[in-house]
């Protein structure tokens, strides 16, 4: 049987590496299986490999530049950053902070929509106890920043 290498990696549309990981396998030939000659020109085009496993940890970020407001992840956000949104708009861009992260969404609305996004993946690992564990300081302070907003807009403060 031919050899597999054991670990693949590339980057995927979003910029993400992704990693596939198969068993170690080992090129070998049967003798009183095949000929000599065709074991010796299987031999001679398929490399023999010993694979080890390879342990990658996948960050869900994908590209941090993706979004209504990008730079979310990455710098405060002020009032003038969010005032020209609309209330949807409010609620996607809030919500994009966590769905870089891979959250998956109760709301079929905000699930839909993110589903959408060539960028957005499913985290199986996502903490849901704590959302605001898998942010960042910045992230965590803007989410609330443009909740705070949503809300003295709901209050007709703003």
């Amino acid at each position: 049987s031919a050899a597999q290498p054991a670990a693949k990696s590339g980057a995927t549309s979003s910029g993400q590496t992704a990693v596939k990981s198969s068993s170690t396998a080992k090129a070998s030939s049967s003798g009183a299986a095949k000929s000599a000659s065709s074991a010796t020109k299987q031999a001679a085009a398929t490399p023999k490999l010993t694979a080890k496993p390879v342990s990658v940890k996948i960050t869900y970020t994908a590209d941090k530049t993706v979004g209504l407001i990008s730079k979310s992840a990455s710098e405060l956000l002020t009032e003038p950053d969010i005032a020209d949104l609309s209330a949807y708009e409010l609620r996607i861009a809030r919500n994009e902070i966590y769905a870089r992260h891979g959250r998956k969404f109760k709301d079929p609305v905000l699930q839909e929509y993110f589903n959408s996004c060539s960028w957005y993946k499913v985290n199986p690992d996502y903490y849901y106890a704590d959302d605001s564990a898998n942010l960042t300081k910045t992230e965590q302070k803007n989410a609330k920043f443009i909740r705070d907003y949503e809300n003295s807009l709901k209050d007709g403060n703003n």
